[in-house]
């Protein structure tokens, strides 16, 4: 925290001192389409944070957790496997069972909900929009905390490309590459992107005879896109991309204690074999007809998964996990909406999305060396949701006072066929099966007033829902009992965006309270290695939310993010103990980041950043396994040539702050852990044309 003090204190000196001697250099507008429109961001009656392109490339972006460094009252965390991330937002985090993640991620219109298949590449970002607060009324079920929205660049008439390798400690190289222009001028035009990456990892299995590199993981990835623009009012793309990732274990530890070195038992390296292949086709069709715009977008994404992976160990006792699966999802979206010309803006629309979950193995192994038990659920889920959309901005009494109204109808039905093989020695022992099915659906609305008296000034109150449609625990033998309740919540919001000395400073702030009724809970039972989902009867969340950015001089830019936040159960019993009153899992109390950036005329760049995570609780009962607060500090500097070429020196975690990223309690015998990536040390070269 003290760290995090001085960066801050030494910001606003700064400040101060440039608005003495303004040079009237302006901070740039950013168009965005987190509402699926194009406004420019300061406008939007939306909490929210934006990533340039240059802002990623500044600050050495490389997945979704690098992206939650800059977040307040957000973490994002890649480290849970090879192919998914988990979310924690405001409070809520990922749900295991229905692989949901509370943040919907869009990609150039393709929605997931998901937190497999979630990672992205960076190789062609234009943005990264962050919208914090349940965002239901247009992106529909799951958005319960908010939704990420990825714009990457369209293929036009200019050629362009980049060639970029980086290699850093522990046998980490990374090689990639994007490539885009014109087929025939002014008509068709295509983009190529992809990329190989390879690591270690930083745990180690000091066992003899056991798997080394316990976290170590290779991919590759590609992307072809395929444009048309026929005429002027018409704009087609087609995208197709494949993910490959192959690797070993989370960095996980079974102590309190952190350590990059671990002595599992295991000499069978069988438990590190993990795979995961996510395949996506996304067509998305514009026309621009002279009373409204039509938007149709078509995806399909495929997500095939097979992790064999540690969960525990103690002495005479191992286990482990398996999930072999896969997930397809077709959704469709056709969108109406007004023109750039029009008075009121208006936008409306009908979705429809297919998932399906084929389980072959998703299984709990017990290993007591004279014997091993076996719980291998094979349960098949299947869900479909329809939904219709509509939000409309009116223009009160004069130019300055504007209201938004929104509202959106969502049914999903879902059903699952349970199954359960249990076996002892290789023997089966019982196979219980059982099919169930139903409907969960939801009226969602939004309502915000926005006043704006100026241009560079804008104040906002906003009233919006979220839902998270009920579900099916696939560990529940009993029929009658699987089910688990729907999810809604009313959030509350009132915030500022402003530009002040002729725009040379960006300060935001918000203020905001949700309330949720039946919030569903992860439940951890034997050891942390079977789980299911538990509904809180209530739970509220209130915090405050700020953004800054400056900038002090030609080239150099600072920026801040803050968030403080109260999450708590109100209404939570179960397994017998009351909950009621405290702190929600995952929810640190204060979060923030500051940092400078700097680029000067003769190529020089760099940029120093520190993010400050409060302590966190990672029990319900609130009384043990807790994480204290930490800072992480990064540094990059480099040079950029006039002539395309560019090398960077780069340190995360200068500090070499031991840390854990998310604790799961197994009770006497054990925690499952995830840690924190030590101090590391890299360099990129890229080359651009």
């Amino acid at each position: 925290m003290r760290h995090f003090r001085i960066i801050c204190a030494i910001s606003i000196l700064a400040l101060f001192s440039s608005v003495c001697f303004a040079d009237d250099l302006e901070l740039e507008t950013i168009t965005v389409t987190a509402e699926k429109r194009a406004e420019d961001a300061q406008k939007v009656p939306v909490p929210m944070n934006v990533m340039t392109e240059t802002f990623v490339q500044d600050a050495g972006l490389r997945n979704m957790s690098d992206v939650g460094r800059y977040l307040p009252n957000i973490s994002l965390d890649t480290n849970w496997g090879i192919n998914q991330t988990w979310v924690v937002s405001r409070g809520l985090t990922s749900n295991d069972f229905l692989a949901t993640s509370p943040m919907v991620l869009n990609v150039d219109g393709l929605p997931s909900d998901s937190n497999f298949g979630y990672n992205f590449t960076f190789e062609d970002v234009e943005r990264i929009e962050v919208l914090r607060g349940p965002q239901g009324t247009l992106y529909g079920k799951n958005a319960m905390s908010g939704a990420i929205n990825v714009v990457t660049k369209k293929p036009d008439n200019n050629l362009t490309g980049k060639i970029g390798f980086t290699a850093e400690e522990r046998n980490t190289y990374k090689a990639s590459f994007a490539v885009s222009g014109p087929i025939q001028k002014d008509r068709f035009y295509f983009g190529l992107s992809g990329g190989y990456a390879k690591t270690d990892g930083y745990l180690d299995d000091k066992t003899p005879g056991a798997k080394e590199h316990v976290d170590e993981t290779e991919k590759y990835h590609y992307a072809l896109k395929l444009r048309a623009t026929p005429t002027q009012k018409t704009d087609i793309s087609l995208k197709y991309a494949h993910n490959n990732a192959t690797g070993g274990n989370p960095p996980v530890v079974f102590s309190d204690s952190h350590t990059y070195d671990i002595y599992s038992g295991f000499a069978d390296s069988e438990y590190a074999d993990t795979k995961s292949v996510t395949d996506i086709l996304l067509l998305n069709m514009d026309f621009a007809l002279d009373s409204m715009k039509i938007q149709s977008i078509t995806s399909y994404k495929k997500v095939d998964s097979d992790e064999t992976v540690l969960m525990g160990y103690q002495q005479g006792a191992y286990t482990m996990g398996r999930q072999d699966f896969e997930m397809p999802t077709f959704t469709q979206e056709l969108r109406f909406s007004s023109t750039d010309k029009s008075t009121i803006k208006w936008l409306g629309g009908l979705y429809y999305d297919r998932n399906k979950m084929d389980v072959n193995n998703m299984s709990s192994i017990y290993d007591y060396t004279a014997t091993v038990y076996s719980y291998d659920w094979r349960p098949e889920t299947d869900s479909d949701t329809k939904a219709v959309f509509a939000e409309a901005t009116l223009p009160l009494f004069s130019d300055v006072l504007a209201l938004t109204l929104g509202g959106r109808y969502e049914t999903t039905h879902r059903e699952m066929d349970y199954r359960l093989v249990m076996s002892q020695d290789g023997a089966v022992l019982s196979d219980d099966r059982y099919s169930a099915e139903k409907d969960w659906s939801s009226a969602l609305g939004k309502v915000s007033l926005t006043y704006s008296p100026s241009q560079k000034l804008n104040f906002y109150a906003l009233v919006s829902q979220g839902y998270t449609p009920g579900g099916f625990n696939y560990t529940t033998a009993a029929k009658e009992f699987a089910d688990f309740n729907e999810t809604k919540s009313m959030n509350y919001e009132v915030g500022v965006k402003s530009k002040l000395f002729n725009n040379r400073v960006m300060l935001n702030a918000n203020v905001f309270h949700t309330d949720y009724d039946d919030l569903q809970v992860l439940e951890a039972e034997y050891m942390s290695t079977i789980f299911s989902v538990k509904n809180a009867g209530k739970a509220h969340v209130t915090g405050v939310e700020a953004d800054f950015a400056a900038r002090l001089a030609k080239g150099l830019d600072i920026f801040a993010t803050a968030g403080l936040m109260e999450a708590k159960y109100d209404d939570f019993y179960v397994s017998g103990v009351d909950y009621d009153d405290k702190y929600m899992i995952g929810a640190p109390k204060f979060t923030g980041t500051a940092g400078v950036t700097y680029r000067h005329s003769s190529g020089l760049v760099g940029i120093f950043d520190i993010k400050h995570t409060g302590k966190t609780y990672f029990t319900k009962s609130n009384t043990d396994k807790i994480e204290d607060s930490y800072e992480i500090l990064n540094v990059k500097a480099g040079y950029e040539s006039a002539k395309g070429y560019e090398v960077y020196l780069y340190v995360r975690n200068l500090t070499d702050k031991e840390y854990f990223t998310w604790m799961r309690d197994g009770g006497a015998n054990m925690s499952y852990n995830y840690m924190g990536e030590p101090r590391t040390v890299g360099m990129e070269v890229n080359y651009r044309f």
